[in-house]
C-alpha cells in the first residue's frame, strides 16, 4: 500500500480571498491612494508582489510535499522534467512552450517502471493564447506495441474536449461490444485491429468503464500513457490516479507484457522496432474547418468590399456562428454529464 499522507497538505491555485485582495488593491491604485497615505503605484506594486509571493510560497510548499511522498514510497522526485521523462506520446508534439514538472518516478509491484508528471503547453498567441494542462502517467512496457488509443468521451477537459489534441482518422476506429462505445472510442492502425480487440476483452471493457472513464489511454512503442485533463493537486486525486492504473493493469497488464496477442510472428517482427514499424502508427484526421472558415470570411469580406453583400449579412453570419458554437457546446456538455451519471449509477461512484 502506498503512503499518501504527505499529500494531505497540497495547496491548490490561489483561493478566492487572494484574488479579492489583489482586485481591491488594484482598484485602490486606480481611484487614488493618497487618502491612504500611499501612492497608487505603491499600492499596485505591493499587490503584484504579494500575489507572486503567494504563488511562489505555494509552489515551494507543494515541492516539499511531493518530495516527502516520493521518499515515503521509495520513489524519486524532481521539480522540472524533460523530453526523456515524457517520451513519444501524442500529447507532447502539440502546441508550443511545453513544460513538464513535478516528476515522480518509481517501480510498480509488477516490476514496470512508471513516471508521473504534470504537463503544460500553449496554443495560439496574443489574446487567443490558451494554456492546456494535463496530469500524465507513463508506464514503460517490456516490448514495443502498435500505436493504440482509447479516447474517453467523459474525461471532462476544457470545454469537455479530449485531453489528446489530435483527432484520429475514423477509418482506424474499432467498434467494440455492448455499451463500451458510448464511453470510449478505440483506435488502432488498419492492420492491427485484431491486436486491440484481443487486449480489450469483456473484462477489460468493464475495468475501463469502472476505473478509467476520467482519462485517455495511449500505447505507443513500449509506452503506456494515462492522460488526465487537469493538474492533480490533492491527495484524493493522486489516490484516484494510482487506483485507476492498478484497476486497468489488473485486467490487461499480462496481455501487454507477456501474452502473445499477435496474429502472426511476422506482425510481431514488423513492430518489434519502431524504426521499421511501417503501418503501426495511427494517422491523424485532417481537419477542414480552419480552411473552410477562412474561405467563408474571405468571401464575406470580398462581398462587403465590392458592395455585392449588404453589411447586415456580415452581422448575421457572425451571430449565426456564435449561436451555433454555443448550442453545440451546451449539447456536448449535456451529453457528457449524462454519460457520467450513467457510469456513476452503474458503479456507485
Amino acid at each position: 500500500m502506498l503512503d499518501f499522507s504527505a499529500l494531505d497538505g497540497l495547496k491548490k491555485d490561489a483561493p478566492a480571498w487572494v484574488w479579492v485582495a489583489f482586485g481591491v488593491a488594484c482598484l485602490l491604485s486606480l481611484i487614488g491612494g493618497d487618502a491612504f497615505a500611499f501612492s497608487p503605484f505603491l499600492i499596485f506594486a505591493a499587490a503584484v508582489i504579494g500575489f507572486f509571493w503567494y504563488g511562489s510560497s505555494m509552489k515551494a510548499h507543494n515541492k516539499t510535499a511531493y518530495q516527502a511522498f516520493a521518499d515515503a514510497n521509495h520513489f524519486t522526485y524532481k521539480e522540472d522534467g524533460s523530453k526523456d521523462d515524457h517520451g513519444p506520446g501524442t500529447l507532447f508534439i502539440h502546441g508550443h512552450s511545453p513544460k513538464t514538472s513535478d516528476v515522480i518516478t518509481g517501480t510498480r509491484p509488477d516490476g514496470l517502471a512508471f513516471c508521473l508528471f504534470h504537463h503544460h503547453y500553449d496554443t495560439g498567441s496574443g489574446k487567443s493564447r490558451t494554456t492546456h494542462q494535463a496530469t500524465v502517467v507513463r508506464i514503460t512496457l517490456r516490448r514495443i506495441l502498435p500505436h493504440m488509443v482509447i479516447d474517453s468521451h467523459v474525461e471532462g477537459g476544457a470545454n469537455n474536449s479530449s485531453v489528446l489534441p489530435i483527432a484520429f482518422d475514423r477509418s482506424q476506429r474499432i467498434e467494440l461490444e455492448g455499451d463500451f462505445n458510448k464511453y470510449f472510442s478505440c483506435y488502432a492502425p488498419d492492420t492491427y485491429g485484431v491486436s486491440l480487440l484481443t487486449i480489450i476483452g469483456p473484462d477489460a471493457m468493464w475495468a475501463l468503464m469502472e476505473h478509467a472513464a476520467a482519462c485517455d489511454i495511449e500505447i505507443i512503442d513500449n509506452n503506456l500513457y494515462f492522460y488526465w485533463p487537469h493538474t492533480a493537486n490533492s491527495r484524493s486525486e493522486y489516490e484516484t490516479i494510482f487506483n485507476t492504473i492498478n484497476g486497468v493493469l489488473k485486467e490487461i497488464g499480462s496481455k501487454l507484457t507477456t501474452a502473445d496477442i499477435y496474429a502472426t510472428k511476422e506482425q510481431a517482427r514488423v513492430h518489434a522496432s519502431s524504426a521499421n514499424a511501417q503501418g503501426v502508427r495511427l494517422v491523424s484526421h485532417k481537419k477542414m474547418w480552419g480552411g473552410l472558415s477562412a474561405v467563408i470570411f474571405v468571401g464575406i469580406w470580398v462581398g462587403l468590399e465590392t458592395g455585392i453583400l449588404p453589411p447586415g449579412i456580415y452581422v448575421f453570419f457572425v451571430f449565426a456562428i456564435i449561436a451555433s458554437a454555443l448550442v453545440l457546446s451546451l449539447r456536448r456538455d449535456a451529453k457528457t454529464q449524462a454519460l457520467k451519471d450513467q457510469l456513476q449509477r452503474r458503479f456507485g461512484k
